[in-house]
């Protein structure tokens, strides 16, 4: 068994007992039923989500391949640092956005200390394809 599997059980463990679960989830509500579930879900494709990070849509095919790099990382990262407004943004930064960048980070990293091997870094390319897909 991986030694941090241990400590992040605990952690998690912790974490529910505390308000602060209830806070990461609040968005969420309670599920009693099927009906519940169907019910929320009819919310969110009516507009009521609050992830449009991009709202205008480009006129033409060139303006959509100059957005795509920029949509790409806020579908990635967002919310970014400076987009923390709120204890719920603040831990979702932390849950969500902080460990994606720091994974990006290494596999670029390691793509790099890989350039002289081409075998390995082929593997690399093909393992940060997997994820990606």
């Amino acid at each position: 068994m991986p030694r941090y599997l241990v400590p992040a059980l605990l952690f998690i463990g912790i974490l529910t007992l505390t308000p602060i679960w209830k806070s990461m989830f609040a968005k969420i509500g309670d599920f009693n039923s099927l009906d519940d579930v169907v019910a929320r879900a009819g919310q969110f494709t009516e507009g009521e989500a609050n992830t449009r990070y991009v709202s205008d849509m480009p006129e033409s095919i060139s303006r959509l391949i100059l957005q795509i790099p920029y949509r790409t990382v806020l579908f990635a990262f967002v919310p970014l640092p400076w987009m923390i407004i709120s204890f719920d943004t603040a831990l979702s930064w932390v849950l969500d956005a902080a460990p994606q960048m720091f994974i990006a980070y290494r596999t670029v990293r390691l793509l790099f200390t890989t350039r002289r091997n081409k075998k390995y870094r082929l593997y690399v390319v093909i393992f940060v394809l997997i994820i990606l897909g």
